[in-house]
């Protein structure tokens, strides 16, 4: 089996291909990738990012599927390119917000969101509103540490831990039986730093990148033995391939958006 981890931003989580190593079925054989020959920042958080990662991310996955790459996992809880790939290629595509709020909704009755500091919780939000699991969530909580400063070298994993470990008190306290990071980099940095300290939380915490890749690997077995990887029958019909490769050829051989408005605002002050 061959699977794509690819990080919708320019960096990778600590320690992410490690954990992997560790995970990983013996027939797996797996690479982590980024975007960072396309998107410069290590991290999505607000909306315009997502788009321009969104992209970036659907054309890496048409790619991988063009390589032989049998699934692939976007590793990131914001799901960037999840619905729209699946559009578009046949191999399985699993996100990490989808794969771990459908996991913990099995694990128990209500789950809390631990998370970062606004706009993140409403737009993670949103994805769990829009899987169909809002009324499973207890509550949410956020650290105040944003999500391009939790890397170990920006700010101590001690500094995490102690944010983390409160918060999920909290947590408790609104009535969770699970708790999810809404970050895959938060969810490396307690796998990697500080899992024995959190288990003086009493119940489960998902770490979101383990629960994606394992669901990639079920989802290639899936498609192995014959089962579609996604219904075409709705939501995720694809377009002609006429208009699909009308497209491609228009962006492949035209200016992006950016350079082409942009480039005539700046002509025009001229």
């Amino acid at each position: 089996m061959k699977l794509l981890v690819l990080n919708p931003f320019s960096a990778t989580e600590p320690g992410a291909e490690d954990l992997y190593a560790k995970i990983a079925r013996p027939d797996v054989d797996f690479k982590v990738e980024n975007i960072k020959s396309v998107y410069p920042l290590d991290y999505v958080t607000w909306g315009y990012n997502t788009l321009k990662a969104t992209n970036a991310t659907v054309e890496r996955i048409i790619k991988a599927e063009d390589e032989g790459y049998d699934g692939v996992f976007i590793s990131c809880v914001y799901d960037p390119g999840l619905y729209e790939s699946r559009h578009v290629v046949d191999i399985p595509v699993c996100g990490a917000m989808e794969s771990s709020v459908l996991a913990v909704s099995m694990m128990g009755k209500k789950f809390s969101l631990l998370t970062l500091p606004p706009p993140v919780p409403q737009i993670e939000t949103a994805l769990i509103e829009r899987y169909g699991l809002i009324d499973r969530m207890a509550s949410v909580r956020y650290i105040d540490i944003i999500a391009n400063k939790l890397y170990p070298e920006v700010t101590k994993p001690s500094i995490v831990r102690d944010k983390t470990i409160a918060a999920m008190k909290q947590c408790l306290e609104d009535g969770a039986e699970v708790i999810l990071p809404g970050c895959t980099i938060l969810g490396a940095v307690m796998t990697q730093y500080f899992s024995e300290q959190a288990k003086e939380v009493p119940v489960p915490i998902i770490d979101p990148m383990v629960v994606g890749f394992k669901m990639s690997e079920m989802m290639v077995d899936m498609h192995r033995l014959g089962f579609p990887t996604i219904s075409r029958a709705g939501l995720w019909k694809k377009q002609p391939r006429e208009e699909f490769e009308r497209l491609r050829e228009h962006f492949m051989q035209n200016p992006s958006a950016e350079q082409y408005y942009q480039g005539l605002s700046k002509r025009a002050k001229r």
